[in-house]
């Protein structure tokens, strides 16, 4: 159980996915080749969420990336209807005017 939580963990499976996954076993009983074949299906859906979450950044953050700054005129990801990007550029809120 130790190795399936860890193989989890190093995959970046939430914690609440994981127990989950653990859900579909019972209890007393060790991981047989079905549990596998379950874990592996909810590791894929996992994973594949969040690599559509990542690519979505990476796409949107091509105009901005390097940039360091907390208030994006276009950054609807970090920051949607900022009113601060009206300031120009840079940490509006730590710089005084």
């Amino acid at each position: 159980m130790v190795a399936f939580i860890r193989a989890s963990h190093h995959l970046g499976i939430p914690l609440e996915v994981i127990g989950g996954v653990l859900d579909f076993l019972p209890e007393g009983a060790a991981p047989d080749h079905a549990f596998w074949q379950r874990a592996s299906q909810c590791w894929s859906a996992e994973l594949n969420k969040r690599i559509e979450q990542l690519e979505c950044m990476r796409d949107r953050f091509t105009e901005c990336i390097g940039c360091g700054c907390l208030s994006f005129e276009q950054c609807v990801l970090v920051n949607p209807g900022d009113v601060l990007a009206a300031k120009g550029p840079g940490p509006a809120r730590l710089i005084s005017d």
